[in-house]
C-alpha cells in the first residue's frame, strides 16, 4: 500500500510522500485532498503504483472553494485523519476586520463583505467557532397567525396552495429594512414552507411570496388549531435583539452580529458559508465509484437555499438544466391530486416546501453510483441541507460511528430508482449504524433523522436520534400495496427520543409507508414524542404499510398513539411495550378508500405485548378489524397506572365527532369475539417505568405470559469493540434478525 500525506502547510510542488517538511525544505505533504487525489491518479496512470492508496490528512482547517470530487478513477482509496489529529473540511469564508459598533443601544459586531460580496450573493447561514447561529426572527417565541388567505374560499383541499396571505394588524412593518429579503416560514401539518416575501401592500396587509405553498394556508379542523396557518418571519433587521442573532444587508454588503455573553472578536471566528456541498462521491457514464473509505474527518459550515428542483434530482454540483427528472409520486396515481398528474411537471411553479421528510433536498456529503464504500468516525456539524445524501445506483455502503449534529435538515437520506426505474440505479444494502444524529432539522423541520425512500435491504441499527422536529426514522415512499423496492429493511436497536418538539404534526419515532415485505422493526427504544397539533406517534405505520414485523420495541411517553396503523395489512406486533401515552395507546385507523385489494389479506396479529395506559381506553379500531374478525390478539398484558381496576381495553369507534357511537369494551367483552383469550389485566411490576427501569420481579405476569421484552441498554450506539466495520460482511444474513424470538 502507498501512503500520501496532506497538511495545511503543504505545497503543490511537493510529492506528498511524508507527513512533515523535509529537512532541506524541498519536499513534504501536499496542501489539499484534491491535490492528493490527483497525485494518486497520476501514480496509477504512470504505472508507478497499482494497489490501494491511503491519504493521511493532518489536523487543521481546509477551506474549500469547491466540493471535493471523487469519481470512478479514484477507486481503492482510503482518506483518513493522520494519527489522532482532527482535519476540518470547511465550506465557509472567515470574516476579517470585525469591528464593534453601538446600534440601538446594543453592542453589535459589524464586518464588510468586501471582495466576498461577489461570491456571497445571498448568504443564509453564519457560524461562530463552527456553531450555527440563527438569523434574526420575529417573533422570538411562538408564532404569528395569518388573518386570511384571499385565494381560497370556504371550500378548499389539502393541495390548494397559495403565494398570498393577509397578515394581522401590526405583524408586518413595511418600513423594515429590505422587506423583500424577509422570509415567512410556515410550519404546518408535516411540512415547513419557506416563503420569501416578494411584496407587501400596507393598505390591505397583503403579503405576496415568490414561492407557492404546497399545502393550503387555511386550516380545517384536523389541520390546525387556528383558522389560518401560523408562521414566523426570518431575516428581520429590526428584530435582531437576542444574543447570537445576525443579519446580512445584501445592499450594503455588510454583516451585523449580536454577540453572546463572553464572546469577543479576538476569540471568535465568524464564518459565512458559501458552499452547499463539501464532498461528492459520484460515478458517471455508467461507471461506479468503488472502495473509497473515509474516516476521522470533520465537515463543517455549508449554506442552504429555498426549495428547488421539485420533480428532479436536485444536484448543486451540476447545472439545473441538466437535473434528471425524479417521479417520486407516480405510485400515487389512484389518489393523487390532479395538480400532480400534469405532464410535463409544472416546473414553472416555485414551491415553498420540499414536502414530507424534505425528500428533495441534497446533502452536504453526496454519494451516487457508489459501491463498497464507507464513512466512519467522522463529524458533521453546521451543514445546511441533509448531512449525507445517498442517491441512485448505490449499494454496499456503510456509515458508522459518525457524529451528525445541527444539520439544516436530517442526518441521512437514502433514495434510488423505484420499481418502474432502471434496475442498475436502484439503491440497496446500505448500512447506517452506531451514529449519533442530534439537534437536526433546524432549518427544514420536516426532515427525518434518517429518511429511506425507494431503497431496500438496508440495515439501520444502533443509532441515537434526538431533538428532531419530525420523524426519527422514515422508511418507504409509496402510499399503496403495490410492488415496492423498499423491502427487507431492518430497523434495529435504535434509541430515538425527544422527537417532534411540539413543532410538526403527523409524525413518528419510526414511520413507514407502503407494502414493505420482510421489513423488521425490532429492539428500538422510543420515548418523549410530542407533536404540535396531532399525530405525535411512537411507531407509525402509515398508508399502505403492510407485511412488517414490529417486535421487542419500547415506546413510552408520546402525545399521540404509541402504535398507530393508518390503514395497513398483515403486520405482526409482538413482545413490545407500549406505555404512557396522552391518548389511546394503540390505534388501527381508517379503512382503505381505494377499492378492492386482493393481496395482502386484511388483518393483523397482536400478541405478547405489554400495554400500560393512563386513564384512557387502550385500543381504538377504525379499521373495523374487530367487526371483520381479522385480528389475532392474545397473550397480552394490559394495565392502567391510574385506574388499576375496570381497565377499558377497547374503544371501538374513536371519532364520535364524526357521528360514530362509542363502544367501550373490557377484556371479557373481547373474549366473546374470540380475542384476548389468555390475556391479563395486571400490574407488570416495573421498577420505575417513567425512568425506563424495566426490571420486573420473578412473579411478574410478564413471565407467565411468555413475553420477551428487550434489553433497553442494547439500544443506541455500541462500544467500538462490538462493531463490525467490514462493509463486505454486513449483509451476509438477515434470517436470524428476521425470524428471531417468536
Amino acid at each position: 500500500m502507498m501512503h500520501l500525506y496532506v497538511a495545511p502547510f503543504g505545497q503543490r510542488s511537493w510529492n506528498g510522500l511524508q507527513p512533515d517538511m523535509a529537512p532541506d525544505g524541498k519536499d513534504g505533504p501536499l496542501p489539499s485532498i484534491p491535490q492528493a487525489l490527483v497525485q494518486a491518479r497520476n501514480l496509477r496512470e504512470q504505472n508507478l503504483h497499482c494497489g490501494p492508496i491511503t491519504i493521511h490528512v493532518r489536523g487543521g482547517r481546509y477551506e474549500l472553494l469547491k466540493p471535493i470530487f471523487i469519481g470512478p478513477e479514484y477507486d481503492d482509496i482510503r482518506i483518513q485523519a493522520y494519527e489522532n489529529e482532527v482535519p476540518v473540511i470547511d465550506g465557509s469564508f472567515l470574516m476579517e476586520d470585525v469591528r464593534v459598533q453601538e446600534i440601538n443601544g446594543r453592542e453589535v459586531w459589524v464586518a464588510d463583505l468586501g471582495r466576498l460580496s461577489d461570491v456571497l450573493t445571498s448568504p443564509r447561514s453564519l457560524t461562530v467557532n463552527d456553531e450555527p447561529r440563527p438569523r434574526s426572527r420575529y417573533p422570538k417565541e411562538g408564532w404569528l397567525v395569518m388573518e386570511d388567505v384571499p385565494d381560497l374560499g370556504e371550500e378548499f383541499e389539502l393541495f390548494d396552495g397559495s403565494r398570498r396571505f393577509v397578515t394581522a394588524e401590526g405583524d408586518f412593518d413595511p418600513s423594515w429594512r429590505n422587506p423583500n429579503k424577509i422570509d415567512a416560514v410556515v410550519n404546518h401539518l408535516w411540512v415547513e414552507e419557506r416563503m420569501p416575501i416578494q411584496s407587501f401592500d400596507p393598505e390591505t396587509r397583503l403579503a405576496t411570496s415568490s414561492h407557492t405553498s404546497i399545502f393550503t394556508l387555511k386550516n380545517k379542523g384536523w389541520m390546525g388549531s387556528t383558522p389560518c396557518a401560523r408562521y414566523y418571519l426570518e431575516n428581520v433587521f429590526e428584530a435582531m435583539s437576542e444574543p447570537g442573532e445576525w443579519y446580512i444587508d445584501a445592499e450594503e454588503a455588510r454583516l451585523y452580529y449580536l454577540p453572546k455573553a463572553g464572546e469577543t472578536p479576538d476569540t471568535c471566528a465568524i464564518r459565512v458559508p458559501h458552499l452547499t456541498q463539501l464532498l461528492r462521491v459520484h460515478g458517471r457514464d455508467g461507471q461506479d465509484v468503488r472502495n473509497v473509505h473515509i474516516s476521522g474527518l470533520r465537515f463543517v459550515n455549508t449554506d442552504f437555499s429555498p426549495a428547488e428542483g421539485w420533480g428532479k434530482w436536485w444536484d448543486p454540483g451540476t447545472d439545473p438544466e441538466n437535473w434528471r427528472p425524479k417521479s417520486s409520486f407516480r405510485h400515487f396515481h389512484d389518489t393523487v391530486h390532479e395538480w400532480f398528474r400534469q405532464t410535463p411537471w409544472p416546473r414553472n411553479v416555485k414551491l415553498a416546501a420540499v414536502p414530507q421528510i424534505a425528500h428533495d433536498l441534497p446533502g452536504a456529503l453526496s454519494f451516487q453510483q457508489a459501491r463498497d464504500c464507507s464513512l466512519s468516525g467522522c463529524q458533521l456539524d453546521a451543514l445546511g441541507f441533509y448531512g449525507i445524501d445517498i442517491r441512485f445506483g448505490c449499494s454496499r455502503l456503510r456509515f458508522q460511528d459518525n457524529l451528525i449534529q445541527r444539520m439544516g435538515a436530517g442526518g441521512f437520506k437514502v433514495d434510488g430508482a423505484d420499481t418502474f426505474g432502471n434496475v442498475a440505479e436502484q439503491t440497496h444494502h446500505i448500512a447506517i449504524a452506531d451514529n449519533r444524529i442530534l439537534k437536526c432539522g433546524r432549518l427544514y423541520s420536516s426532515a427525518a433523522g434518517i429518511g429511506v425512500l425507494h431503497s431496500g435491504r438496508n440495515r439501520i441499527e444502533h443509532n441515537e436520534i434526538a431533538e428532531q422536529p419530525y420523524s426519527g426514522i422514515s422508511v418507504g415512499w409509496q402510499w399503496d400495496y403495490y410492488e415496492n423496492v423498499a423491502r427487507e429493511n431492518l430497523i434495529l436497536n435504535n434509541h430515538i427520543h425527544d422527537i417532534g418538539l411540539g413543532i410538526m404534526s403527523d409524525l413518528g419515532g419510526i414511520y413507514t409507508l407502503g407494502c414493505l415485505p420482510g421489513t423488521v422493526i425490532k429492539g428500538n427504544v422510543i420515548h418523549d414524542v410530542k407533536s404540535s397539533h396531532y399525530g405525535g406517534n411512537g411507531i407509525y405505520l402509515d398508508e399502505g404499510s403492510a407485511c412488517i414485523r414490529v417486535e421487542q420495541n419500547v415506546v413510552v411517553r408520546v402525545n399521540g398513539n404509541a402504535l398507530f396503523e393508518h390503514w395497513g395489512r398483515q403486520n405482526i406486533y409482538q413482545n413490545n411495550l407500549f406505555a404512557l401515552g396522552a391518548r389511546e395507546l394503540l390505534e388501527l385507523s381508517r379503512e382503505e378508500s381505494h377499492g378492492i385489494i386482493a393481496q395482502p389479506l386484511r388483518g393483523a396479529m397482536f400478541q405478547k405485548n405489554v400495554v400500560i395506559g393512563k386513564e384512557k381506553p387502550l385500543w381504538q379500531d377504525q379499521m373495523t378489524y374487530l367487526e371483520a374478525g381479522v385480528l389475532e390478539s392474545d397473550l397480552n398484558l394490559y394495565w392502567d397506572v391510574e385506574k388499576k381496576e375496570g381497565v377499558e381495553v377497547w374503544h371501538q369507534n374513536p371519532w364520535p365527532d364524526l357521528g360514530a357511537e362509542e363502544d367501550m369494551l373490557g377484556l371479557e367483552d373481547l373474549r366473546k369475539h374470540g380475542l384476548e383469550l389468555h390475556s391479563q389485566v395486571a400490574d407488570p411490576g416495573f421498577a420505575d417505568l417513567e425512568a425506563l427501569d424495566l426490571t420486573i420481579p420473578e412473579n411478574s405476569p410478564v413471565h407467565s405470559l411468555g413475553i420477551r421484552l428487550p434489553d433497553i441498554g442494547n439500544a443506541g450506539p455500541r462500544a467500538s469493540e462490538n462493531r463490525n466495520l467490514d462493509v463486505r460482511t454486513t449483509f451476509r444474513t438477515t434470517a436470524e434478525t428476521t425470524f428471531g424470538d417468536g
